[in-house]
């Protein structure tokens, strides 16, 4: 078979991602290997891999429906719009979500809408890549491209409750464990000096499903929730469930 859907692990990098499955499924080093579909190293679940002369099929999997579950918390903000992102000075203290302004932002959300790229994305923009133009703070220089996507459902899971300890502690640890040059040391003393001016002892972290078309980055719908709720909002884990009619 050379059609692989894989299950990518949370903080793997891509580059990571294909090393682990060129070794698991005994991939010979000179066959070529691609993949349909982007995953941040926040990120984690079915990635399509394609190897050998199925590599060029990867332009039918791209344009597939994605189902996703994203797990955020409220007050915080960063400039990747995810936990591997420095943390805005002007970042509120927890917030607690109101189910009725969430229901009003899903009523609102559903639909098609031209959806601005996250400053660092991919998505080159005059010869480079956007992260390029935020990592060098010349965003202003340039306009921000949008992509016109498609949300067919959002679905509130839930949430739950975690120390503030425990969640820092977390912070460390998945920061220690993503390889490259991510600013990893600069995030983290971020995330410590804002858990710094926390006065709770514990944060609620809530999970949301949305079904959406390809291409539709769940990092910046949590950044437009928390501008509707009037305070800020940061991805903590995405999971990608389903692909197509193809599941994790």
């Amino acid at each position: 078979m050379s059609i692989h859907f894989w299950n990518k692990k949370y903080t793997e990098t891509l580059a990571q991602t294909l090393i682990r499955f060129r070794t698991e499924t005994n991939i010979q080093v000179g066959e070529k290997i691609t993949y349909a579909g982007r995953l941040d190293p926040m990120a984690e679940g079915l990635l399509v891999l394609l190897t050998g002369d199925d590599v060029h099929k990867k332009d039918s999997y791209m344009g597939l429906d994605k189902v996703y579950e994203i797990d955020f918390m409220l007050g915080p903000r960063t400039d990747t719009y995810d936990i591997l992102g420095l943390v805005s000075l002007d970042s509120q203290i927890f917030s607690v979500l109101d189910d009725k302004k969430l229901a009003i932002f899903i009523k609102e959300s559903l639909g098609s809408f031209e959806q601005p790229y996250p400053p660092y994305s991919s998505k080159p923009v005059e010869g480079k890549p956007l992260f390029m133009w935020a990592r060098e703070n010349r965003l202003s220089e340039i306009v921000i491209p949008t992509k016109k996507v498609s949300i067919y459902s959002i679905e509130y899971k839930g949430k739950k409750i975690v120390s503030l300890e425990d969640f820092k502690n977390e912070i460390i640890t998945n920061m220690r464990l993503v390889e490259g040059d991510f600013r990893q040391d600069e995030i983290t003393d971020s995330w410590k000096k804002y858990l710094e001016k926390q006065v709770t002892k514990e944060i609620e972290i809530y999970t949301i499903s949305v079904s959406a078309s390809s291409g539709t980055y769940m990092r910046s719908l949590v950044e437009a929730l928390g501008a509707s709720l009037v305070t800020g909002a940061c991805t903590l884990k995405i999971k990608r469930v389903s692909i197509g009619d193809y599941k994790l």
